[in-house]
């Protein structure tokens, strides 16, 4: 099976969010003088990324993040206060690789700090617990000779911790879960369906211990996000995304009006003379008794947002090249203030420029009173934005964490403050003379062409072999959505991943670089 005359543009966005004004830092009504608020990392010497932040009860905060340096990864991590940065104490053990860090804060000072590390031929989930102002020892909750990715984690009211992470078993990946209570980890037990695989989860709970986990799942061509509440008793798994539409990449939230998801919904697309992108959107569902709810705009429109900034080329009125852009694309983020829920992402502010010269914007809508609201840019200047683990308003006011463009190995990260009454108008371009498209392309799936030479068969083979995902920092993509598409919707024979290894002071991680090995080594087997 192959798939002839297409050119196959995997573009992705991220998601991102700025806003804070507690003491930190402000801007201007107009958004065009933007202070950068106090720097987070001035005196580290690795290559910084990927950071979580939770808010301890006593305002201190926790900042861990990935660090890498001379081949190896390392999670560090520093308490900040108002004001000192605190000092940085290196909470990885052993081992050259170590990926994203994931903190979870809870009453009294405690807090968990979680990660997927690579030891002995196996990727495992490993924890480190702050209490007392000191870190504990580290853990494995992960299963033993099992690889494990993708740590979320939420404190209960009784101060335990209930983890979920994704599992790969006899080459199915699945979603697992355990909990700490009393300082021991329970056996982890599976809580997604078997027969599919399923990625990147997410854990929240309510004032009421009732636990939801929501995650992604591929499965007959599309992936799909899916959850179901896994406390205080296990419930039926539910499909949230809408019907028969690629949906991945979830966030999740609890507010004081229940449980609301968000993600990334991916539609393909043809135009100009037969490229094929796909066409982003974000969207957003809210439970309502025992229903999963579609928010809509006025008009009855479900797409929240839709993303094109440094993900699609124009092709009409003229074609226009698209560049990339060095913040996360396709990362959606909730917050709750007062009546409203708010949808944040981050897009490219110069849909041309250059990827090391382009910082991004913040772009927020409010949901209020059943209806979406209309979308502002909060603010502008900065890549990489976050919120902390439960974001939480001060007023019209949030802290923010994101960092500057790298800049000789290094990304310097800020804390930042955005008041989300000082904002400016969104403006949506229109990204012309794209029709919906739906693959493979029957039409181009024809018998594979042979020819004998000397009396030798030789068979023609279709092969993409420079790509790039989301461990180049200015590409998109997850690693098995990638391979996924190449295989089940481009039709492609061969296909490699070919991470750029050092592009505009952004290198390649070390665990960047053996998850690539690894997703490769699983979708080939």
């Amino acid at each position: 099976m192959m798939m002839r005359s297409i050119k196959t543009i995997l573009g992705v966005f991220a998601v991102y969010f700025l806003l804070t004004c507690m003491g930190v830092a402000q801007i201007n009504n107009n958004l065009e003088s933007v202070t950068m608020g106090r720097v987070l990392n001035p005196d580290t010497d690795t290559n910084d990324t990927m950071p979580s932040i939770g808010s301890l009860e006593d305002g201190r905060k926790i900042f861990a993040w990935h660090g890498y340096l001379n081949s190896t990864d390392a999670v560090y991590a520093r308490i900040l206060s108002e004001t000192d940065l605190g000092k940085i104490e290196k909470i990885s053990g052993e081992g050259k690789v170590h990926d994203a860090p994931f903190v979870a804060v809870g009453k009294g000072g405690e807090a968990w700090v979680l990660w997927s590390s690579l030891g002995n031929n196996c990727w495992k989930i490993l924890a480190k617990k702050w209490e007392n102002n000191r870190w504990g020892p580290e853990t494995q909750i992960s299963s033993n000779d099992v690889d494990a990715f993708m740590p979320s984690a939420v404190f209960l009211s009784n101060g335990s911790l209930v983890a979920v992470w994704a599992q790969c078993v006899e080459g199915e990946f699945g979603i697992y879960t355990s909990s700490n209570e009393k300082g021991a980890w329970a056996a982890p037990e599976q809580i997604s369906s078997t027969g599919v695989d399923s990625f990147r989860p997410v854990v929240v709970s309510d004032a009421n211990d009732v636990a939801l986990v929501v995650w992604d799942s591929y499965e007959k061509g599309d992936y799909k996000v899916m959850g179901r509440t896994i406390l205080p008793k296990l419930s039926k798994i539910e499909q949230i995304s809408q019907k028969g539409a690629y949906a991945i990449t979830p966030t999740a939230l609890s507010t004081s009006k229940g449980f609301f998801v968000a993600w990334l919904q991916l539609q393909d697309v043809v135009g100009g003379e037969g490229v094929i992108s796909q066409m982003h959107t974000l969207r957003m569902a809210f439970k309502k008794g025992r229903n999963w709810v579609m928010a809509k705009d006025n008009e009855g429109d479900t797409s929240a947002a839709t993303l094109t900034h440094g993900i699609m080329v124009k092709v009409e009125p003229e074609p226009e090249w698209k560049l990339g852009y060095m913040g996360r694309c396709r990362v959606p983020m909730l917050a709750e203030k007062d009546d409203e829920v708010w949808l944040i992402w981050d897009r490219k502010q110069n849909p041309t420029g250059h990827p090391q010269l382009s910082t991004g914007e913040l772009v927020g809508r409010p949901f209020r009173e059943g209806r979406w609201k209309d979308t502002v840019v909060l603010h502008q200047g900065l890549i990489d934005y976050h919120l902390t683990g439960i974001p939480e308003f001060n007023d019209n006011c949030m802290a923010v964490y994101a960092s500057e463009l790298p800049r000789y190995h290094k990304r310097i990260y800020h804390e930042v403050g955005i008041d989300v009454k000082r904002t400016k108008k969104f403006l949506q371009d229109d990204w012309l003379g794209w029709s919906p498209v739906a693959l493979p392309l029957k039409e181009e799936e024809t018998k594979r062409h042979a020819t004998v030479i000397n009396g030798k068969e030789y068979k023609l083979f279709w092969a993409d072999l420079h790509n790039h995902g989301t461990n180049t920092c200015d590409a998109e993509g997850e690693l098995d959505e990638l391979f996924h598409y190449a295989r089940d919707r481009a039709r492609i024979d061969v296909v490699s991943m070919t991470d750029n290894d050092d592009i505009f002071d952004d290198p390649l991680t070390v665990s960047e670089y053996e998850k690539s090995s690894y997703f490769a080594r699983w979708l080939s087997s």
